[in-house]
Parts: structure tokens; C-alpha cells; sequence
């Protein structure tokens, strides 16, 4: 993720770059503009990678945290001879159901 960065910067100043160059009559305006769409398509890539690195970041300390709550209430519960309602709340945060796929259908599985 931190090349991913140093290279969106290194394109940042390669932007201006070219566009003080294109201003001073240093470069042509078709070069330019191939040039600017170039290092623009590149920026938006790399930024969509480094987006996507943060969510998996996000998502993995979220992940982390489930897990160790999880293995603290088994640890907790481990010498239980029987389930009780209050082990079972903090075992199960919620359960979901949804409709049928195809409704109608008597084999279908919700």
C-alpha cells in the first residue's frame, strides 16, 4: 500500500509537471493530454488498490476482534455441562431469515 501511495504522489508532481511544461509552450497540447490521461488512468488504479487494501484492512481487524470475543466465551463456557439461555444470547448475536428463492415450491430452501 505504501508504494501504491509514493507512486499516486510521484504522479501528482508529474501532472503539474507536464502542465507547466504544456503552459510554457514545452510540450505539445497532444502530447500533453496523452501524457495527462496516462498518468491519470494509472492514479485512479493504484487509488482503487489502495482502497481496497484499507476495506481488507478494516474487514481484517474487524475479523480479528470477532474471533478473540468469541474465543474468550469459549474459553469462558469450556467446563459447562449444559447450554443455558444466557450462554446461548452471548453465543448468538442475531439469526437471519429470508424468503424463499422461488416461492411456491415445497423443496426450496429458505
Amino acid at each position: 500500500m505504501a508504494v501504491c501511495e509514493k507512486r499516486i504522489g510521484e504522479l501528482e508532481m508529474l501532472i503539474a509537471k507536464i502542465y507547466e511544461d504544456n503552459a510554457l509552450g514545452k510540450l505539445s497540447d497532444k502530447r500533453y493530454t496523452m501524457l495527462y490521461n496516462q498518468y491519470e488512468s494509472e492514479q485512479e488504479q493504484l487509488q482503487g488498490e489502495v482502497n481496497s487494501y484499507k476495506a481488507e484492512q478494516t474487514q481484517y481487524a474487524k475479523d480479528r476482534k470477532s474471533a478473540a470475543r468469541f474465543l474468550k466465551l469459549v474459553e469462558r463456557y469450556s467446563n459447562a455441562e449444559e447450554m443455558t439461555t444466557l450462554m446461548l444470547n452471548e453465543f448468538v448475536e442475531k439469526i437471519i431469515v429470508h424468503e424463499r428463492d422461488r416461492k411456491g415450491s415445497a423443496d426450496t430452501t429458505q
